[in-house]
């Protein structure tokens, strides 16, 4: 589970023991309203309904061990405003990604019954090896593997034919990091 998500689950969690112990007490006999006798006939009475006291819209949970870190320290809590967002942006992807994709230049883009198929991607600097995957029309994995090479040949007893398939590829570092955003190309029937 990342830190964020820890983060965010011990904030609800927080938040949650919180309210639950700041539930207003029910109501006393002098708390009560009192009932007031009128002379107007036509007026309705109007139901009176306890309400639980809110937390202040500014009222942020913070863990009670940074709060007693901070008042130990004497160091003031940060407390996120609504909306921001503390996310870390998105790593960016090398510039040896620029040019990968699909060769189509070797790619066919159709396949027949009974005949294997090779597909070919462009090569990526620092890729120990490729992963690759062939899927059926539903988006499911027919069958996957890991070369080393920038060509891959589906045996043909993978395709049934007059459906449509998709293949893609994506380089893999050597410490088995995937490097780039997975590639490929769809392989139509041939009739």
């Amino acid at each position: 589970m990342t830190t964020r998500r820890r983060l965010i689950l011990l904030v609800i969690f927080l938040s949650m023991t919180a309210c639950a112990s700041q539930q207003a007490a029910p109501p006393t006999e002098a708390s009560l309203p009192t009932a007031t006798h009128t002379e107007d006939a036509t007026a309705t009475p109007q139901p009176t309904i306890a309400q639980r006291s809110t937390l202040p819209p500014t009222w942020t949970p913070v863990p009670q061990e940074v709060e007693a870190t901070a008042e130990a320290t004497n160091t003031p809590v940060p407390t996120p405003t609504l909306g921001q967002q503390s996310a870390a942006p998105a790593p960016a992807l090398p510039d040896a990604c620029d040019n990968f994709g699909p060769d189509l230049s070797q790619t066919p883009r159709t396949y027949r019954n009974g005949e294997d198929v090779t597909v070919y991607w462009n090569p990526v600097e620092g890729a120990a090896y490729y992963y690759i995957a062939l899927t059926d029309q539903t988006a499911a994995v027919v069958h996957e593997d890991y070369v080393a090479e920038t060509s891959y040949t589906f045996s043909a007893d993978l395709f049934e034919s007059g459906n449509l398939y998709g293949w893609q590829a994506h380089p893999v570092n050597s410490a088995g990091i995937q490097m780039c955003l997975a590639h490929g190309a769809e392989l139509f029937p041939e009739f």
